[in-house]
């Protein structure tokens, strides 16, 4: 009788034990959705909407001038979301008032306009890229915040893993709060491609190819296991949108004669014999990242590349939950020994070398004043 009513009273205390442990995460889950709710209402207070990129918004010809000076300055800023709207404000201005006027008939002012704006736009010119880049961000932006079309993967510790799968294709959207970092910090984890092979999972090298300016360069990422070689060629480039809280880094692959003729790109790996035969990946590859406090941040990561259909279902699990699930707890760590000054940080170390410290600065000059904004909405 003794010995059942120990058994009883075990029993009873280690359910005890579960529902105090129960309440406790149901608890700190509840104040973790209270603080981001908080973060989030402070983030949506920061922004503020510009009259100029109201698509109804036409511009006076003589104003117009100012406007593609506007463009030109937010597009050498990175800022390709706000310089396409505004790029097509001033199209569509000079468009309506052409149709108005005549093109005969036009002021100076207006076919001054035209001419710079062609000028601007064309290959070499200062706006190049800005209108495929905003379309692109929006693109982004639309797959990362869109959820119907995935399939749920994992859902722990705070990192949500989706995925779809069609013949040909494997996409995978992974989403996480990551909290004890820098916001500024884990951009440059990003910007520092040499760096990937020291913790991005299943990278077992990695060089930067091409620096075309501090927010747009080519990288050489390679992934060798005993199932398979695999190596990337890709160029990333970042998008200022902080206007509207977020970062968005958008990588694609490197296109033929897109780098310069000076740029070695490695040619594509034939000879190592493993399960599957060596291939060169054209991954798409966005990035979000949405500053919430001085150390918590909001990613969404969602890349796609290319599957054959013969590859196993159990594969494709293992590139999901021991590969891409990692992703940001391992920047995660990487981050907070920044935060916390370690000096065998790899990231700082590169950031305190002469040679990359202008890098982690011009990021720190976007990031930090928006951060410090953001804590006094808090």
């Amino acid at each position: 009788g003794m010995s059942l009513l120990i058994v009883l009273v075990c029993v009873l205390i280690a359910d005890v034990r579960k529902l105090a442990a129960a309440v406790h995460a149901e608890k700190a889950m509840r104040e973790r959705h209270e603080a981001a709710e908080r973060r989030r209402r402070a983030v949506d207070a920061m922004r503020h909407p510009d009259p100029e990129l109201d698509p109804s918004h036409i511009i006076p010809a003589d104003e117009l001038s100012a406007m593609i000076d506007a463009v030109v300055e937010a597009a050498t800023n990175f800022r390709y979301i706000e310089a396409g709207a505004l790029l097509e404000r001033v199209q569509a201005s000079i468009s309506h008032a052409t149709d108005d006027e005549g093109e005969s008939e036009a002021p100076p002012a207006l076919v001054a306009a035209a001419a710079r704006v062609q000028q601007l736009t064309a290959p070499g010119g200062a706006l190049e890229y800005v209108r495929a880049r905003c379309a692109t961000c929006k693109e982004a932006l639309h797959d990362l915040n869109e959820d119907a079309s995935w399939s749920l993967a994992s859902d722990r510790d705070g990192t949500r893993v989706q995925y779809k799968r069609t013949a040909e294709t494997l996409s995978v959207k992974i989403e996480a709060v990551v909290d004890g970092v820098s916001p500024a910090d884990t951009i440059y984890v990003w910007r520092e491609a040499s760096l990937y092979k020291h913790w991005f999972p299943l990278m077992t090298d990695s060089r930067m190819l091409h620096e075309a300016s501090i927010a747009d360069v080519a990288l050489h990422l390679e992934a060798d296991n005993m199932f398979a070689y695999s190596d990337l060629v890709l160029r990333g480039w970042g998008c200022d949108n902080l206007r509207d809280g977020y970062m968005l880094l958008c990588v694609r692959p490197v296109a033929e004669g897109e780098l310069p003729p000076s740029v070695a790109v490695p040619p594509v790996q034939t000879k190592k014999r493993k399960m599957f035969p060596p291939r060169r990946v054209p991954a798409v590859i966005d990035i979000l990242v949405e500053p919430l406090s001085a150390s918590s941040v909001r990613f969404a990561y969602a890349a796609s590349l290319p599957v054959e259909p013969r590859v196993p279902h159990w594969a494709i699990n293992v590139i999901l939950q021991q590969g891409m699930a990692q992703i940001f707890s391992r920047m995660r760590d990487v981050a907070r020994k920044m935060a916390a000054g370690d000096p065998a940080s790899l990231h700082l170390q590169r950031m305190r070398d002469p040679e990359h410290a202008h890098v982690a600065e011009w990021i720190r000059e976007r990031v930090d004043p928006y951060v410090h904004a953001l804590e006094e909405t808090l």
